[in-house]
């Protein structure tokens, strides 16, 4: 089931970051975007442009792909 804050609950704080990046020592970062804002294909389609526009020289960084336990 998918809904607001479903299948998590928010008492867990970075659960995604702590599951899928500090634990297997991969760097991370958690971006939100409020449901409001990619509720159609229009806007889900704009916002991916503008992550992917923000992430894309980050992602030609080869060291961010280097497994590092802190």
């Amino acid at each position: 089931k998918v809904g607001n804050n479903v299948p998590y609950s928010g008492f867990e704080d970075a659960y995604s970051i702590d599951l899928h990046g500090a634990a297997p020592g991969l760097p991370y970062c958690a971006i939100e975007i409020r449901q409001d804002l990619i509720g159609d294909t229009e806007n889900q389609h704009k916002w991916g442009d503008i992550l992917h526009h923000a992430l894309s020289e980050i992602m030609t960084d080869t060291s961010i792909f280097t497994v590092k336990h802190y």
